[in-house]
């Protein structure tokens, strides 16, 4: 039963904290900022269903929003038989529970691997949208399904969703990663086909512009995650190619010089190259990774359930939580199975812990690729 109530866990939460120490020597003492992490399990009343990976996650510190994804349920007349298919459907995670929302107006298509962000008015706190590019709906098994190309827009206050008369600027797109640049009101698309360039939409104006870049370019990839740092720059981590061969790269992108640069190269210890892995800003200085899946040396891919600090000022990696760190089953320390498609954001939450310093993340989701959905 412990077992089975641990991995079936839907929500998670990561607190990190942040501790100095001194090292002290005979001429100076050096100052070394370090993190530590640990998981928080929660227990909502109610829980998102179907459970689920790929999705789209958006949201504040207060609400938090997932958007559709890859579902997975059991066929109620056969325990044995998985059913698993694309969804639509819109949850909030508000006041330590999960809400099912129901939206209306021109709703997106169901689908998984679309990219979304959030911006929001500083005038108007009700003033909230939240916008949604392209995705993937993988259809008939065998077929291919159908990339979209679509753009639609949330209105947080009313619900209502409005398809925009616009369309992804160089094709239907998936497994691409959409950031809002807060000082600009615009959103940053970098996708696949981003040699050079990356995309700004303007949601007041409803266009796209193509934003050249310099610097050294990351390389044509999907599936790879990026966050936004307090200065409006960029940082994107990991991916594959359509070779299948996966990156640990990360970069970063200065949004006033369009300048790239390659950060986190001065670690001797570094994640794994991983696909589809959570990533979210801890400071100006600081971003955390969790999980992804890697390439197996047997067939398939291998889910990770590591968590990795980047230390910008330092340009270096920190492990914070191995996959081997802690087992699953330990009631006085759970952590979420590894997984990949996952989401995970900065939040707040009434946990009982009340930490004096450090933040809470909320993990949602993820599966390990075709055995098991959470």
């Amino acid at each position: 039963m412990l077992l089975q109530a641990v991995t079936s866990i839907r929500s998670a939460v990561l607190a990190i904290y942040l501790f100095v120490f001194t090292i002290q020597t005979q001429v100076c003492v050096v100052v070394v900022t370090s993190l530590t992490a640990e998981w928080l399990e929660l227990q909502p009343a109610t829980k998102i269903s179907p459970r689920r990976s790929g999705h789209a996650s958006f949201g504040t510190l207060d609400r938090h929003y997932v958007f559709g994804g890859y579902v997975e349920t059991e066929d109620s007349s056969n325990t044995n038989t998985i059913r698993r298919y694309v969804t639509n459907d819109l949850w909030r995670w508000q006041k330590n529970n999960w809400h099912q929302v129901i939206s209306q107006g021109n709703l997106p298509p169901a689908c998984l691997v679309a990219a979304s962000a959030l911006v929001e008015d500083s005038n108007n706190d009700n003033n909230a949208k939240a916008y949604l590019f392209g995705g993937w709906d993988p259809g008939t098994e065998g077929t291919g399904g159908n990339i979209l190309d679509t753009v639609h827009e949330l209105d947080l206050n009313t619900y209502c969703w409005r398809r925009l008369n616009v369309s992804m600027p160089d094709g239907p797109t998936s497994r691409h990663v959409a950031v809002s640049l807060k000082n600009s009101n615009t959103i940053l698309i970098h996708n696949h086909r981003c040699i050079g360039n990356v995309w700004l939409f303007d949601p007041t104006t409803e266009i796209f512009r193509r934003q050249p870049t310099t610097g050294p370019t990351p390389s044509s990839r999907g599936l790879h995650a990026a966050t936004r740092l307090e200065d409006d720059s960029i940082l994107i981590f990991g991916g594959a190619s359509k070779d299948g061969g996966m990156s640990n790269e990360a970069f970063r992108l200065d949004t006033h010089s369009w300048a790239w640069e390659q950060v986190g190269l001065k670690s001797t210890t570094r994640p794994s190259p991983r696909a589809a892995p959570c990533l979210t800003v801890y400071d100006q200085h600081c971003v955390i990774l969790f999980g992804g899946a890697e390439a197996s040396t047997e067939k398939g891919l291998k889910p990770k359930g590591d968590v990795w600090a980047l230390h910008l000022d330092s340009d270096q990696w920190e492990l914070l939580l191995d996959d081997d760190d802690l087992p699953i089953s330990n009631s006085k320390t759970p952590r979420p199975p590894p997984r990949n498609a996952a989401s995970m954001a900065p939040i707040i939450i009434d946990t009982g812990h009340n930490p004096t310093t450090g933040k809470e993340f909320l993990l949602s989701g993820g599966w390990h690729p075709f055995l098991k959905t959470w």
